[in-house]
């Protein structure tokens, strides 16, 4: 939950919805990255890591929900991320 919105994981994808369920923001990610394995909140920072070891940063201090610099891969990784 971030102000006035909840943010949801499923797949493939990041949603961003109201306390109503209305959806306001739809972020897909590319099947190459995965699925979506979990997701940390830190201040105004949202980081989601994938099943592929990818990694990807959020503002979400703002009215829609930022990706900050780039998706980066981890390839070194024993397994998994999370």
């Amino acid at each position: 939950m971030q102000k006035e919105n909840v943010i949801l994981a499923s797949d493939m994808e990041l949603n961003v919805v109201n306390f109503k369920g209305v959806q306001k923001q739809n972020i897909k990610f590319a099947e190459s990255e995965g699925k979506i394995l979990n997701m940390n909140v830190l201040n105004n920072n949202l980081v989601m890591w994938t099943s592929n070891n990818y990694l990807r940063l959020f503002d979400i201090s703002r009215r829609e929900v930022k990706q900050v610099g780039v998706t980066r891969r981890f390839e070194n990784s024993q397994g998994a991320l999370g």
